[in-house]
């Protein structure tokens, strides 16, 4: 993987001693970039690590399988886990200090960049599948009128999660649109079980709302999908 920015970070064991992260499930991972050196910009292995440097490794580099496992479960890619790892790792980086809870902070900016990866694939996949539309819309009128409604409800829905406080949202994705499950999700964001079917109910109910006052026909106090 090409990395993005030149202040890129990469987490380190030692003085110059590059983290060889092992391949999980016969998978070969590409290495995340070099803590640069701060007087060129640029990596160097003789140089001595900088105190942030040092703190960036020894915190980042335990978590790094599992927030690879975490992102792949979301994208199932391994390029695209990559990614949102190497994009969360680097929004650390540059913050330049530790939050008071490195592990939540790192675990929900992979599921946030993680879900905005896969939006985006899925926006084009949309757009694709639009562009044959009109190709042969003549040909399956019916169909494509169906298709196009179910595009517009599928655009309410999106418009009226991305308008669910981060907490929720971040829940109810993982579960209803992810499919994973309670534990995984507790897991993944670092919060209890309890704290999971609260957050997803609540986030029901606000979609609920949103889309009846929208006129969606499902708004008689039913689920969104099946818990």
């Amino acid at each position: 993987m090409s990395v993005r920015t030149a202040h890129a970070p990469r987490a380190e064991l030692g003085q110059g001693e590059a983290l060889n992260r092992k391949p999980m499930n016969g998978h070969k991972h590409k290495p995340a970039p070099r803590v640069p050196n701060e007087s060129t910009g640029s990596s160097s292995k003789s140089a001595p690590l900088q105190p942030w440097h040092l703190e960036f490794a020894e915190t980042v580099a335990p978590h790094l399988d599992r927030l690879h496992r975490l992102a792949r479960r979301i994208l199932r890619s391994d390029d695209m886990a990559e990614d949102a790892v190497q994009e969360a790792l680097t929004s650390l980086w540059r913050e330049g200090r530790m939050p008071p809870n490195p592990t939540g902070w790192l675990s929900r900016a992979v599921v946030h960049r993680s879900l905005h990866l896969n939006r985006c694939r899925q926006r084009r996949r949309c757009h694709e599948e639009k562009a044959c539309w009109h190709r042969s819309e003549n040909q399956h009128e019916g169909d494509g009128l169906r298709a196009l409604e179910a595009r517009e409800l599928g655009i309410r829905i999106e418009a009226a999660i991305s308008r669910l406080p981060d907490r929720f949202r971040e829940v109810f994705v993982l579960r209803e649109v992810e499919q994973m499950d309670y534990g995984a999700i507790a897991d993944a964001l670092r919060v209890p079980v309890g704290t999971v079917r609260s957050r997803l109910s609540r986030s029901r109910e606000a979609l609920q709302k949103a889309l009846g006052e929208c006129g969606w026909p499902g708004d008689d106090g039913g689920s969104l999908s099946p818990a």
